[in-house]
């Protein structure tokens, strides 16, 4: 027997029967909007991993500023829970970086002018920042060669004292030569011996909001089309208190799908 498809209410009640073709319009628009949405995540990931870095150091900060002068083991407790946020905040933008990249060229297979767009955008915030260079290289030298925050600079005056987490560049090059390109050798250059990692960081988050505000301007138009499709096909009016589910008739069994209501 030939598979039915049907539009149900609450107490099984058929109230509309969906062709073939409506079903595969149906899997087409509830996986586009789901790509879309679980594109998204690499984003939000990135921005929890970013508060969670800044509140768990202001705290721990906190804490250390009430002791005069902080034991080595304070301070090397210090610098292991600020590589360990450090480190998510690292794999959340790489992380961001290639899902993203594979869904665009996935997605735009035939749109050759979008994936050059996108390679546009990408280079030009590489060959213009050097946060943004080093952050997506830092990854892959805390996986393969060591942690990357190895200096907690204290600084004193009358009023507050200032904890400054800091990546050692002599280090860096050491223990990563296979890590950075010509061009961040280049840059180590023209960086201290010590460098601050929190303000590049800070001015990190700038480029991934760009580069995602790039892609939910480019996905804008097809969820609204999808949304529109599964509205239409379920029959779903703004407002409609009714609780419909989809069901699939295979002859000997039937089967009921909740329908995916926060996509509309």
């Amino acid at each position: 027997m030939k598979r039915k498809f049907y539009v149900i209410d609450k107490d099984n009640t058929i109230l509309k029967q969906i062709t073939d073709n409506e079903k595969t319009q149906l899997d087409k628009a509830i996986n586009e909007i789901s790509e879309n949405n679980m594109r998204n995540w690499g984003f939000i990931f990135i921005n929890q991993n970013y508060r969670s870095l800044f509140i768990e150091s202001n705290k721990l900060f906190s804490k250390l500023s009430k002791t005069h002068v902080n034991s080595f083991e304070e301070m090397e407790e210090a610098t292991k829970l600020l590589n360990y946020h450090f480190f998510n905040y690292l794999s959340s933008i790489n992380t961001f970086i290639d899902h993203t990249t594979k869904f665009i060229t996935n997605r735009y297979k035939e749109k050759k002018e979008v994936i050059t767009e996108f390679k546009k955008l990408t280079n030009r915030i590489y060959d213009s920042h050097f946060e943004y260079r080093l952050l997506y290289s830092l990854r892959n030298y805390t996986l393969h060669a060591g942690y990357s925050i190895c200096t907690i600079i204290v600084k004193h005056n009358e009023k507050q004292v200032s904890y400054i987490p800091c990546i050692n560049k002599s280090s860096l090059l050491e223990k990563g030569k296979k890590s950075f390109n010509a061009i961040l050798k280049k840059d180590f250059e023209l960086q201290p011996q010590q460098i601050p990692i929190f303000e590049l960081i800070k001015k990190s988050i700038n480029h991934y909001k760009e580069i995602n505000n790039f892609i939910e301007e480019l996905i804008k138009d097809s969820n609204i089309e999808n949304k529109r499709t599964l509205r239409e096909i379920y029959g779903i009016k703004t407002n409609e208190s009714i609780i419909k589910s989809f069901m699939i008739d295979n002859g000997n069994e039937k089967l009921v799908f909740a329908i995916p209501y926060q996509y509309l």
